[in-house]
């Protein structure tokens, strides 16, 4: 039984799925790859330009992630949204404490190979968090500024 309830929630997933997005993004990265590929100068040795390898990881590692994204049912999302938003804000601490800083700025987080920008998480966080916030308070009235105090 449990493997025909993942088949219908993936075919639930594709119907869902918002192709022409899908489509359009995959496209502009392709086209961006080209444009990168041509404009990257003479190739290195062993093939493409070290611009070009390095945008064409992070670019499968974009997707990789998307997918995983995608695949995560949206109530996780709600119920884990202040606990993200909290580790996002220790991060953000922590870039004050141990981040290196680099060209008059303090923005990473080191974790071994590469470094973190926690404030890019933050954009993310923050968003999950107020949509936490205000699908749990309806107010058919609308909020003033009192009611906002909280979120702010």
């Amino acid at each position: 039984m449990v493997g025909g309830s993942n088949k219908s929630a993936l075919r639930r997933r594709r119907r869902i799925t918002d192709w022409p997005l899908l489509v359009t993004t995959v496209a502009l990265c392709g086209i961006g790859l080209v444009t990168l590929y041509s404009a990257a100068g003479s190739p290195l040795l062993d093939g493409a330009p070290r611009a070009f390898q390095m945008q064409a990881l992070y670019m499968g590692v974009g997707v990789l992630l998307m997918l995983i994204v995608a695949a995560i049912d949206p109530r996780m999302y709600e119920r884990g949204a202040y606990v993200l938003f909290g580790l996002t804000l220790v991060m953000l601490a922590l870039v004050l404490i141990v981040g290196p800083v680099r060209g008059g700025a303090q923005r990473w987080l080191p974790l071994g190979p590469f470094n973190l920008q926690p404030s890019e998480l933050a954009k993310l966080t923050l968003v999950l968090a107020a949509a936490r916030f205000f699908s749990g308070r309806p107010r058919p009235d609308g909020w003033g500024l009192k009611e906002l105090a909280a979120p702010v």
